[in-house]
């Protein structure tokens, strides 16, 4: 694919992480853990595949360029943002919460309490930070 078309791709794919982002927030601040929980880890997911289509990596368990499994998309982003590159993001152990919450979230039911999503959401932050300034690289360049 070429370079202009992967950094529409991947813009794309972070605007819809920055929607999915603001809705786990609205949900959280009105105590819907369980939707916030969803939310924030497909907000994240959005934003790996970002970061992953600047990469120009696409997924091995699929023919459809657009679709993550779940086990490949915490393998890969483990490996993308490494601790030996990423030493304070701690990727793999965030999004394994984070996918933990989640099915809680859609499935069964988040204790209710905020400390929960205070988790989910700190833990995060610094994942969305560097994708973020990637993609703002990415825009610049497209300037």
């Amino acid at each position: 694919m070429a370079e202009r078309e992967q950094a529409i791709k991947a813009i794309r794919y972070w605007n819809k992480s920055v929607e999915n982002r603001k809705v786990a927030d609205w949900a959280n601040s009105e105590r819907h853990y369980n939707a916030a929980a969803s939310r924030y880890y497909y907000a994240l997911r959005l934003a790996a595949q970002a970061a992953f289509e600047l990469r120009d990596l696409s997924p091995l368990k699929s023919s459809d360029p657009d679709y993550w499994d779940h086990d490949e998309l915490l393998d890969r982003i483990a490996r993308v943002y490494n601790p030996a590159d990423y030493p304070d993001l701690d990727t793999e152990r965030w999004f394994k919460k984070a996918r933990e919450f989640r099915v809680k979230g859609d499935y069964k039911q988040l204790p209710v309490e905020s400390e929960n999503m205070q988790l989910l959401l700190g833990g995060g932050k610094k994942i969305f930070t560097t994708i973020r300034a990637e993609i703002e690289t990415c825009k610049t360049g497209m300037n």
